[in-house]
């Protein structure tokens, strides 16, 4: 995620005056405007990962510490999954498993367990930076299992392109020709993030994201 952080405050300098704007309150200051044509997402004091309405300033906080980091900026960006809050609608073809709208439970089926796009094949455009991501965490009373996202594969990518992360600890166990990280997101949950950036122009790619009982690929 590529974003701007504008911290507890800055200057600017416009002939000669100096205009300072405060962000140390949570608030905008008196002069300052923003607007933003969706909704979008922040931490909140808890750690955990918020929706904030259509041209309203998202403040990030540490979701650790809780600390207020300052106003939180991002360029535009575009969904290209449809549903994507929602594993059990029939956009999503689910292999070996069940889903309710957050839970994903594996059935006895032997074989990969796994949600994939059904309806639709994701394209994607040479360098043009794509990301896949999802809030995660562990069900108690579970079997261990990793999250496996599978952003696609060639023609557009020059090999597979995953990442496998660790619910219990956020660490990234294993990834191919990606950059991945995870990210508190309160609650014991991790924002899991897989980046990659294609080296073709192609359709025919399918978002996946799968139960893995390993660790590696």
């Amino acid at each position: 995620m590529h974003a701007i952080g504008f911290g507890p405050g800055f200057a600017v300098n416009r002939g000669g005056a100096r205009a300072v704007f405060d962000f140390s309150g949570g608030v905008l200051p008196p002069g300052a405007a923003l607007a933003r044509a969706s909704a979008a997402t922040c931490y909140d004091a808890s750690g955990a990962i918020v929706s904030v309405a259509a041209n309203v300033a998202r403040f990030d906080r540490d979701p650790v510490t809780g600390a207020l980091r300052g106003l939180l900026i991002e360029p535009a960006a575009t969904n290209t999954l449809a549903r994507s809050t929602d594993w059990s609608d029939g956009y999503w073809l689910k292999t070996g498993l069940s889903a309710s709208a957050g839970v994903l439970i594996e059935t006895v089926a032997s074989g990969g367990h796994a949600v994939r796009q059904a309806i639709g094949d994701t394209g994607f455009t040479a360098g043009q930076a794509v990301s896949l991501s999802a809030i995660a965490s562990e069900r108690g009373g579970s079997a261990k299992r990793y999250l496996l996202l599978v952003i696609g594969a060639a023609p557009s990518f020059s090999a597979s392109t995953f990442a496998i992360f660790d619910l219990a600890s956020g660490a990234v166990t294993a990834s191919g020709n990606c950059t991945a990280a995870a990210y508190p997101a309160g609650g014991g949950a991790w924002l899991c993030v897989a980046s990659a950036t294609p080296v073709a122009t192609a359709a025919g790619q399918q978002i996946a994201l799968r139960l893995n009982a390993s660790a590696t690929a």
